[in-house]
């Protein structure tokens, strides 16, 4: 059963920021990388639960391509995207956002 997505505005923010890097390397590229974060979000509606935990409450899915992860929280019948952001990134940036 898919759950439904909800995308904090920070995780919106860490998106549009990517994607726009990305574009200021290569025309197009900023959109392969939305393509395979749609692929990821998918997936994590799909199957939550089948991502590892790293921490109490939020779980980490990893993008093929791009050296990104979904961090996100599986509870109350949704899934809430915490953020998106570069898997050497200090886990702070996530952590700061994750529900108690």
């Amino acid at each position: 059963m898919k759950l439904p997505l909800r995308i904090l505005p920070a995780a919106v923010e860490d998106i549009r920021e990517t994607k726009l890097w990305y574009d200021s390397n290569r025309i197009g590229l900023g959109d392969e990388f939305l393509m395979q974060l749609d692929y990821l979000l998918d997936a994590i509606e799909e199957r939550p639960m089948s991502f590892p935990v790293v921490a109490k409450s939020a779980r980490r899915g990893l993008m093929s391509r791009f050296p990104y992860c979904v961090y996100y929280s599986a509870r109350e019948g949704e899934v809430v995207v915490l953020a998106v952001v570069h898997g050497r990134r200090s886990p702070n940036v996530w952590r700061s956002r994750t529900p108690n």
